[in-house]
């Protein structure tokens, strides 16, 4: 099982909805929050960006870069400390005002990188991909 926390912040360019990290860097712009909150906020994302693998451009095929707008990143169920952590940055950003939604899926599409919290994947029509 894989579990995407999907933000209503919708992008033109892309076939799908950001997801919780492009929620933070979105919510970066509202002013209208208490300055702890942002702080817990922001701390929490840099421990995502510490602790959970960004995979680079080396991961993926040159056809694929290019394409890579569409690519979606899910986390494995498994990865328990991380879903916790996510769900915490979740019930953050909804005092913000910013609702995410939890979509769950045994098939988040082609995978095209995967670690052991995590999968990137391609999306097909089985996949949930928006947020409402």
């Amino acid at each position: 099982m894989y579990i995407r926390f999907i933000s209503p912040v919708r992008p033109s360019a892309r076939s799908v909805d950001y997801g919780l990290f492009q929620a933070i860097i979105a919510c970066r712009d509202y002013d209208d929050y208490p300055k702890w909150l942002r702080s817990q906020v922001e701390s929490e994302f840099e421990w995502f960006k510490t602790y959970l693998p960004s995979p680079d451009e080396k991961h993926f095929p040159d056809h694929q870069v290019r394409a890579r707008a569409a690519h979606i990143c899910w986390f494995r169920a498994e990865a328990t400390g991380m879903v916790r952590r996510a769900f915490f940055i979740k019930a953050l950003l909804n005092e913000i005002g910013c609702t995410i939604v939890v979509r769950k899926t045994n098939n988040p599409g082609q995978i095209i990188y995967s670690d052991k919290w995590q999968v990137v994947a391609r999306p097909n029509k089985q996949t949930p991909i928006r947020w409402a």
